[in-house]
């Protein structure tokens, strides 16, 4: 019998509770029978088999697992020429030819409770622990995901199937079909894991946490000393938003997210716009920008795109401290350059198409302008007002001087 995969159970990219009422239009007397072609390799359970390369899809989302279905059967994933599990997976998913086939499958698969084998990857539990920092955000203190971020759950995945899938993310197998929105966001957080050494110490910290049914509310860990969930806020589509830049606004160095608060409505509206049209976040080197630019190709209609924009304008979050060691007096001599268009108190000019930079962190600010300097930023044929701020950029001669500038900032 031809293998088949439901692959993909994990996005690692973007917590909030379990959705509990997503089995209410299958049928699972028709579910039972189609999903007895799936049991030869997922399992009779769900628990998933390594010798078939089937990862346990017992106590999943069925939201996602509905996604990967989909995403196989029209081709986002599974055709890869170096995807060989994914090929093998999509003629399985195109069996099911119907939405109302995928919804019975579904209903049967949430009633498995199979539990999966781990292969015994070895690494470092700290260092993974350290490093999961990043995708607490959207993936939660325990694993449990979150369908507001697109975020698969984790937790109770077996570490052969974790250790893959951040391989295929890192290598473009995943997260490079131009319909494939969430594995583009995916994509980014794994290349952070620099060696096969950090992607086996995340793996061995995933399958440390707890897995928790989908039928039960879930309760964070009190020992988890990873990244604070952000608060709830009242505009849905800044939702996404706020898992990185903070439910104010504040930003958040450690996922290289800049502060929004206090920025101007026109300059956030047209940076959402460049990410959304290509213009950011298309450099190979633009690592963050290429993790934006997905979320705002989420914002189709410039209506919502304007609803967030005016959302951000209403928070509050503080600046934060300076990380930088530098020359403030040598930073406000070279500032004098930026003044014409940045004001003398940075608090930009819209008619020089010069954005607001009092209150940026002072690391953004520098990455920012050694990306200027590099051509990450500013070198796109249709970037003119970045192209206007690049040979400013160069301006600052070395590293030491960039610090500077952003200390004084």
């Amino acid at each position: 019998m031809k293998k088949h995969y439901i692959s993909g159970i994990i996005i690692f990219v973007l917590g909030t509770a379990f959705s509990t009422n997503v089995f209410a239009e299958g049928d699972m007397g028709r579910g039972e029978a189609k999903y007895k072609v799936c049991a030869a390799c997922h399992g009779e359970n769900g628990e998933g088999r390594k010798i078939a390369n089937a990862p346990r899809i017992s106590g999943q989302h069925s939201w996602y697992i509905a996604r990967q279905l989909n995403n196989f059967k029209n081709g986002v994933r599974g055709t890869h020429f170096n995807d060989i599990t994914g090929m093998q997976m999509r003629p399985m998913a195109m069996t099911l030819l119907t939405d109302q086939d995928i919804d019975d499958v579904l209903v049967y698969v949430g009633s498995l409770n199979g539990r999966g084998k781990h292969s015994g990857v070895k690494g470092d539990i700290k260092k993974g622990k350290l490093a999961y920092a990043v995708c607490v955000t959207c993936h939660g203190a325990n694993g449990q995901g979150n369908e507001a971020l697109n975020a698969p759950k984790i937790a109770g995945l077996p570490d052969w199937y974790v250790e893959r899938q951040l391989n295929n993310f890192k290598s473009g197998i995943r997260g490079v079909h131009a319909k494939d929105i969430f594995g583009q966001q995916m994509r980014p957080m794994a290349m952070t894991l620099a060696s096969d050494e950090a992607v086996r110490d995340m793996t061995v910290f995933v399958v440390s946490l707890k897995s928790s049914s989908i039928s039960k509310p879930v309760t964070l860990a009190a020992s988890t000393n990873v990244t604070n969930v952000q608060a709830p806020v009242s505009e849905p589509l800044y939702a996404p938003c706020a898992s990185c830049h903070g439910s104010e606004g504040e930003g958040n160095q450690k996922l290289g997210a800049p502060r929004l608060a206090g920025q101007h409505a026109w300059y956030i509206e047209r940076q959402l716009r460049n990410w959304r049209d290509g213009i950011r976040g298309t450099h190979s080197e633009d690592l963050y920008g290429i993790q934006m630019r997905p979320m705002a190709m989420t914002l189709v209609k410039d209506s919502d795109l304007k609803k967030v924009v005016s959302f951000i304008g209403t928070l509050r979050g503080e600046p934060s401290k300076s990380t930088i060691q530098g020359n403030s007096d040598s930073g406000k001599t070279s500032y004098a350059t930026c003044i014409a268009c940045h004001g003398e108190q940075g608090e930009g000019n819209k008619a020089l198409n010069s954005p607001k930079i009092a209150g940026l962190q002072d690391w953004y600010i520098a990455r920012q302008i050694r990306s200027f300097k590099k051509g990450i930023r500013g070198s796109h044929e249709k970037d003119v007002c970045g192209m206007q701020m690049r040979p400013m950029a160069m301006t600052l001669a070395d590293d030491e001087s960039i610090k500077n500038v952003a200390l004084y900032v």
